[in-house]
């Protein structure tokens, strides 16, 4: 073990004693800030996304997504280049959640390794937030308006669909990915049945470790949840539901720059549920220039289509644009360049 690697070892050793320390210390904290990710876990996204996911994946398994997206894919597959069977994928991870894309990916490679040659490529926008989420919570619950929810969906879905095309421009599917019969099998139900709940499973816990970390930096002292618009974006790109949470409604197209990002805690997600090579560099860098093209599309719907905030988003044009504290930006940088730089080894090793 060189110099570099000693000092290496000695800053984590001295971060998980600190950590250790608050976690006791903060026990209570910590306790009420898990009791009320699980809560909203249980009541609010597992009943939301399990059913689609478990549907999802079956309908990959079996290979009837084939059959359902064959008309949209005889359209579109001149612009988004895929087979039918990734098409399909891409139709229903823009509906589906976040992990749905690189679920049904990996659910795809696990029956033709073939797909293992464009999986990193398809999961960088085979990635959206379910429309029950940008409509419920980031429409009606932020803004109080379900045309914010829509003008945020269209922009994230026309940037991803910009994505695909880009992606996809030099792919030839149709001659390296062979067709197969549908499958419908009670093993084929169990096995999508199993791998949901292992699926959800991670989603949850990443959920409730990145939520701990938010209450151990208000432990702290730092106060995120102030109104404040910079403070929100820092809550929202670390754990995206807190884009409901922080005590501020932010410029439409900044909240749809945040949903086409997914945040910190979701990339994690798919980084953790992708059973095929990703690069989380590459991956977060893509996902932030989907976020830049949904911002400007949001941006171009306001101006076109008019849009004004209900009275109560008066948030909406908050001016406080500084953060008072720059160890906020410190903490949150360090965790992401520490939880991006190791899930990637770690997926080489497996």
């Amino acid at each position: 073990m060189n110099k570099k690697e000693k000092i290496k070892v000695l800053l984590f050793a001295l971060l998980g004693l600190l950590l250790s320390v608050m976690l006791v210390s903060d026990s209570k904290g910590v306790s009420q800030a898990v009791i009320a990710c699980t809560d909203v876990c249980l009541n609010s996204l597992i009943p939301s996304l399990f059913g689609y996911m478990m549907l999802c994946t079956l309908l990959t398994q079996s290979g009837l997504g084939n059959l359902i997206f064959m008309p949209l894919w005889y359209i579109l597959r001149h612009i988004i280049k895929l087979d039918s069977a990734m098409f399909s994928v891409f139709a229903m991870s823009q509906i589906g959640g976040y992990p749905v894309g690189v679920k049904l990916i990996s659910t795809l490679i696990a029956q033709n390794k073939k797909y293992n040659e464009i999986a990193e490529s398809c999961a960088l926008f085979c990635y959206n937030s379910g429309p029950a989420f940008i409509a419920g919570v980031v429409g009606f619950t932020v803004y109080n308006s379900f045309q914010a929810g829509m003008y945020v969906f269209i922009a994230c879905l026309t940037a991803n669909f910009i994505i695909g095309a880009f992606m996809t421009f030099k792919f030839k599917p149709e001659k390296n990915i062979k067709k197969r019969a549908p499958d419908l099998s009670a093993a084929t139900v169990k096995k999508s049945l199993m791998s949901t709940g292992s699926a959800l499973l991670t989603v949850c816990l990443s959920m409730i470790m990145f939520n701990t970390v938010l209450e151990l930096i208000r432990y702290l002292g730092i106060n995120l949840s102030d109104g404040k618009i910079v403070n929100t974006v820092i809550m929202s790109v670390w754990e995206i539901t807190n884009i409901k949470n922080s005590g501020a409604a932010l410029p439409l197209p900044v909240a749809a720059a945040l949903v086409s990002f997914g945040g910190i805690c979701v990339i994690f997600q798919v980084l953790a549920l992708s059973d095929f090579k990703l690069n989380a560099l590459k991956f977060t860098a893509v996902r932030m220039i989907s976020a830049a093209l949904s911002g400007l599309i949001c941006f171009a719907l306001t101006c076109i289509f008019g849009f004004e905030p209900s009275v109560s988003t008066s948030g909406f044009y908050a001016p406080s644009v500084l953060i008072d504290d720059p160890l906020v930006t410190i903490c949150v940088l360090s965790m992401t360049v520490i939880l991006l730089s190791y899930i990637t080894p770690l997926k080489r090793k497996t």
